[in-house]
């Protein structure tokens, strides 16, 4: 779930949910894989948005925890490069601190500190990386793709934060699903699109800034 902090506003979809054809409708104060479920019901039964589905799954790594004493050994170097490679490979494009953080998880670390983060990422160097307004974003290939096709959770535990999801990415959801661009409150409906069972307004913002690039993609074409 996307969750902001201090004042960040946070929509409860149990505002929004319509009735799901197959009859599950969410109920307010049910489990998040409940809400996840019914949402994603609703996002695949939706006669506007796309047939076309792509999935993001997070890498299942091996556990590397008997390798944590040995870490920050230059002769791990290859080994915990090829780890973190192995990640970029099945989910990139993928900020930084996502692949980093699962890395340190399979060796056993509870906490990332920027030790652990710097000694993953360094080994890196050499990939293309785009900053973002939410990080930096790690691509496998020379070059970052202006658009790419939107990764929907294949799971409850393969979800992903808006703000860890590439602009090219949300972008490529909104131009497959243009139509929902006329909703009252689009940051909304796509939100309800991709799963999400809340909507922080760190979130909204951020579909927000996709929904504009994509408008401001468009304008420039026809000029």
């Amino acid at each position: 779930a996307d969750v902001g902090s201090g004042q960040d506003e946070v929509i409860e979809f149990a505002e929004f949910v319509e009735p799901v054809p197959v009859g599950t409708e969410p109920q307010e104060g049910g489990s998040r894989a409940e809400s996840f479920r019914a949402q994603t019901l609703i996002a695949r039964n939706s006669e506007d948005v796309s047939d076309a589905r792509a999935f993001y799954r997070r890498t299942q790594l091996d556990d590397e925890s008997a390798n944590q004493n040995c870490f920050f050994d230059s002769s791990y170097d290859k080994h915990l490069r090829a780890v973190a490679l192995r990640v970029l490979a099945q989910e990139a494009p993928i900020r930084e601190d996502v692949l980093a953080r699962q890395v340190a998880r399979a060796h056993g670390f509870n906490r990332m500190g920027s030790n652990i983060r710097s000694r993953i990422l360094e080994l890196l160097e050499g990939v293309f990386a785009t900053e973002e307004s939410t990080g930096r974003f790690l691509w496998t290939g020379a070059a970052a793709r202006p658009e790419v096709d939107f990764r929907f959770a294949a799971s409850e535990d393969d979800r992903r934060s808006v703000d860890e999801i590439p602009l090219a990415e949300l972008s490529g959801l909104i131009r497959a699903n243009r139509r929902l661009l006329k909703a009252d409150d689009p940051p909304v409906t796509y939100a309800r699109l991709i799963g999400l069972a809340r909507l922080s307004q760190s979130a909204r913002e951020r579909l927000a800034e996709a929904i504009t690039f994509v408008r401001t993609q468009s304008d420039d074409s026809r000029t």
